[in-house]
């Protein structure tokens, strides 16, 4: 029941990541543009975790979730 359900939201999400990712990389033309000098920072150490950025690092999480998924998960009887 929960694949049923939880596939679909995981591929949205998978793809919006890498989306994202594309961007954050320069692969995708359109550039990350900084935000404003009053409001956050968008870029730089703060949005990086374990050294990785936060769009990496939503793309993996999505690709766990979609391994688990669909992955088998053993014998049901």
């Amino acid at each position: 029941m929960a694949r049923t359900y939880g596939l679909p939201l995981t591929l949205a999400g998978l793809a919006l990541a890498a989306w994202h990712s594309g961007l954050y990389a320069g692969i995708l033309p359109a550039p990350i543009v900084p935000c404003t000098e009053n409001g956050p920072s968008c870029t730089g150490e703060a949005q990086m975790i374990l050294g990785l950025p936060i769009p990496y690092l939503s793309a993996v999480a999505f690709a766990a979730i979609l391994a688990c998924l669909i992955l088998p998960k053993g014998h049901r009887p």
